[in-house]
């Protein structure tokens, strides 16, 4: 979390465009995927992520995430 959150702040100029959202609803879960397409001045990268959500009480968190290259 601190390298990616240092990595950030280093970054100027952050676009990120996302496209094919889908969603699917477990029973406790919910798996959100996309094609993310990130480019910054130092860095620039385009992978399909899942992001599986699980709700504790009234939040919503993150549990995993998943990045693989395009």
């Amino acid at each position: 979390k601190r390298s990616r959150r240092a990595t950030l702040e280093k970054s100027e100029g952050i676009k990120i465009d996302f496209s094919d959202i889908q969603i699917v609803q477990g029973k406790d879960t919910v798996d959100i995927s996309f094609i993310q397409d990130y480019q910054s001045g130092r860095h620039s990268d385009k992978g399909k992520k899942t992001l599986t959500w699980k709700r504790e009480g009234e939040i919503w968190r993150i549990i995993k995430e998943v990045w693989a290259k395009i």
